[in-house]
């Protein structure tokens, strides 16, 4: 796809993520002269989720939010159905918590405050997102958060036959008790997801973990929530109990409505619980790791990291022998360096040095002389 042209306005310009359906890719859009993500199934979903494409652009047609990754275009090229959509100049969440990216707590509630904002809008207009998780959660370089992903956002005021009744459709990591179960997603549903995501971001795993699904589903469905201040100390209290009234088992007992959690997080954030409040910028300004959000290549950029760092080293360190080239090798080597232009300049300096005193010497030699002739 990468240099293809779609509906001769979109050019594809790299790969930005992949999951089990679609691939994102960073596009240039031509006629606005503006940077797009474009959202392609990928060839063996393509045609069974036509119709699905189909119902997300009209589902998200119809909302326009700050915290909501917003919908420009949707269309066929090629016999290649896509999404153009915001681009989000950023990294998911999931890429902050794969890079082991340390957050601080008062980091974490402004971005799940954030998330609430763009939930309850959605709630509002009678969708709910059904797969809220970190991969889903994107972070913009200016401290923006914005909800993405609402391949299986579905209109609560309207039947669909796309989705079998069971058909486990969210990750497992993040399911509600109610979809584990097989029975029909609410909203509630939606801020039980949001309570592991904000349970995950905080101590850096999910509370409910195994290599086989179906256990992570029956975790979900009977064990309670782990306390998380056992892994991170800097939660306060108060938080935790939030964290377990969002994640009870009965749907009934959770927060009814996402503001109610928003105001009790926004309570926290403001307690003297929680140290001096900054911008989420400054989660950007060291720099690394770096937010390539392409699958599966810290191994790559390992390596490539090691070229680039060999490639830029002086050519006098390249010819020295591989088990000698450590980091002490720069030292004598500038020790060299810098003893040899000192004795250049020191011979340098020398050298003027007695040419201006024979200089001088001749000079009062041949006044002396042409004294003596006068007298």
């Amino acid at each position: 796809m990468i240099g293809k042209t779609l509906d001769q306005r979109y050019h594809i310009i790299k790969l930005l993520g992949q999951g089990g359906m679609a691939a994102v890719y960073l596009a240039e859009d031509t006629q606005l002269a503006r940077k797009v993500a474009v959202k392609i199934p990928l060839p063996h979903t393509a045609q069974p989720f036509a119709q699905r494409f189909v119902k997300e652009a009209i589902t998200l047609a119809k909302m326009t939010h700050e915290h909501i990754v917003n919908i420009y275009d949707a269309s066929i090229d090629q016999n290649i159905h896509f999404l153009v959509m915001d681009y989000v100049d950023g990294v998911s969440m999931d890429q902050f918590l794969k890079n082991k990216h340390p957050l601080l707590v008062r980091d974490v509630l402004q971005i799940i405050l954030q998330v609430c904002r763009g939930l309850s809008y959605m709630h509002h207009e009678d969708v709910i997102h059904r797969d809220l998780k970190p991969a889903n959660i994107l972070l913009s370089k200016l401290g923006k958060v914005k909800i993405s992903d609402f391949g299986l956002a579905r209109q609560l005021a309207s039947e669909t036959n796309l989705t079998k009744s069971g058909e486990l459709l969210g990750s497992t990591l993040y399911l509600s008790p109610e979809q584990s179960k097989g029975e029909k997603a609410t909203k509630q549903s939606d801020i039980y997801s949001l309570g592991i995501v904000l349970y995950e971001l905080l101590t850096g795993e999910p509370p409910f973990d195994s290599t086989e699904p179906v256990t992570i589903l029956l975790k979900h469905i009977q064990e309670p929530l782990p306390d998380p201040r056992q892994i991170n100390t800097d939660i306060p209290a108060s938080l935790y109990h939030v964290l377990q009234k969002a994640t009870t088992k009965e749907p009934t007992e959770r927060y009814q409505h996402v503001m109610e959690l928003y105001a009790a997080l926004d309570r926290i954030l403001k307690s003297d619980d929680i140290d001096h409040v900054a911008d989420l910028r400054h989660l950007f300004e060291r720099g690394e790791p770096k937010y390539e959000l392409e699958p599966d290549d810290t191994d790559k950029n390992s390596i490539s990291e090691i070229i680039e760092d060999t490639a830029e080293k002086p050519r006098l360190t390249e010819q020295k022998n591989s088990a000698d080239a450590a980091g002490g090798d720069h030292f004598y080597t500038v020790l060299i360096i810098v003893t040899v232009l000192g004795g250049v300049l020191f011979f340098l300096a020398k050298r003027e040095l007695l040419l201006f005193l024979w200089s001088v010497q001749y000079t009062f030699s041949q006044e002396i002389a042409f004294l003596g002739e006068i007298f």
